[in-house]
């Protein structure tokens, strides 16, 4: 490769990395929003929200998996449970919630629900606790 042609490749990748940070800002900013975002974009939010009283990570994975490691601070909600539906529509639907589970299908099956029960701001953290210990993020037990 030439010195123009990685040049551009730079440019490209800061132009990239630049509209993820707008993204992030749009969102906060928004009043509703129900979003999948990437295992890495779930870091961030997590670190953005470290501290606040109005952010919860919710894992949806059963007490096996929990005992395989979770994110700490996750408050734990079994899909799986017969009250699943119920405990949801429980919690504050004023607050902001990064939800995950093992891979992504539960969590984004359970986005979809909290969207119909009224949640406003919600994020469904795509790849779940695999795709969170591949990308070598810390986990608790």
């Amino acid at each position: 490769m030439n010195f123009k042609m990685i040049y551009c490749l730079f440019g490209l990748v800061m132009l990239s990395a630049c509209n993820h940070k707008q993204d992030i800002a749009k969102i906060k900013g928004e009043e509703s929003f129900h979003r999948s975002v990437s295992v890495y974009e779930g870091k961030k939010i997590i670190d953005q929200n470290k501290g606040n009283a109005d952010f919860v990570i919710l894992d949806m994975r059963t007490e096996g998996e929990i005992s395989e490691g979770f994110i700490k601070s996750a408050v734990f909600h079994n899909y799986h449970s017969s009250g699943f539906r119920e405990n949801l529509d429980k919690l504050n639907k004023d607050k902001t919630y990064l939800i995950y589970c093992r891979s992504g299908g539960r969590s984004g099956q359970a986005l979809s629900l909290m969207k119909e029960l009224g949640f406003k701001r919600v994020f469904d953290m795509q790849g779940g606790i695999d795709g969170w210990k591949r990308a070598g993020y810390p986990v608790s037990k």
